[in-house]
């Protein structure tokens, strides 16, 4: 493997947004007049509010945890006040890059290689975090929830984010590497399974791409070293790492 390109995940990866999303769902329940408990239980800590998360989201997706909580959701309807609620929130509310990651990018930077972000976010929630940061303009590649739109055609970009490989295909066209020249950095068994089997054209191939599953983040290490069952077989992780520096390691061995 010559490793040309690191392509990074965003939510859990680089940003420690599951703060950010307990503090959402707490605004959101105040909102409609309810606290968060789930099968009378009181969600009324990070550690309780992440445990059910994670539990409901892989099974459910999104909409589920909303469903669970009682909360009103429509998903598929960007109309719905949860939308322009949410979108507001992530605005005003900011959150700060996991500890050594701007440096990471800026290692790599150094070390040549080009880096993407693959994120199913808006761009205007993920900008403020990398200018305060300094690195925005490092990144050769940023795909976005706005990039599957225009993409997808009819504007439904719900149906080609990851576990769909549409984004990592799109982030090695941009990028101009090859599949087995990239690394895919993200916190989830989606990010997992989109970095496998992802087509390529001319010709007509699948690669698969090196991913690491950064265990700190949404999913955390047990649902990570797990893997993903796909009608392909079970999918794992090629390396795990616990923060920035171990991510480094692992990118100086491929290099």
């Amino acid at each position: 493997m010559a490793l040309k390109g690191v392509i990074w995940d965003f939510d859990g990866t680089m940003s420690q947004t599951g703060m950010r999303q307990y503090l959402w769902f707490q605004q959101w329940a105040k909102d409609n007049g309810k606290t968060l408990v789930h099968e009378g239980n009181p969600l009324d800590t990070f550690s309780k509010f992440m445990g059910f998360y994670n539990t409901v989201i892989q099974a459910n997706g999104p909409q589920g945890v909303y469903d669970a909580l009682g909360l009103p959701c429509t998903m598929n309807d960007k109309s719905h006040p949860v939308w322009v609620g949410y979108e507001r929130f992530k605005r005003e509310n900011p959150v700060q890059l996991y500890p050594g990651i701007a440096d990471a990018v800026r290692l790599f930077q150094r070390l040549g290689l080009k880096q993407g972000i693959n994120t199913t976010n808006k761009i205007a929630s993920i900008e403020k975090e990398l200018v305060q940061a300094g690195i925005l303009a490092v990144f050769d590649s940023v795909i976005t929830e706005e990039t599957l739109a225009d993409y997808h055609g009819a504007g439904n970009q719900e149906a080609i984010k990851k576990p769909s490989k549409i984004s990592l295909y799109l982030a090695l066209e941009e990028l101009g590497i090859a599949g087995d020249e990239a690394v895919h950095v993200g916190d989830t068994v989606n990010d997992l399974a989109a970095s496998k089997r992802v087509m390529r054209l001319n010709p007509r191939r699948f690669v698969d791409i090196y991913v690491v599953g950064m265990t700190y983040g949404f999913e955390g290490r047990e649902v990570l070293n797990k893997g993903v069952e796909t009608p392909n077989g079970t999918l794992h992780f090629d390396a795990l790492a616990d923060n920035a520096e171990g991510l480094v390691e692992i990118v100086a061995r491929l290099l």
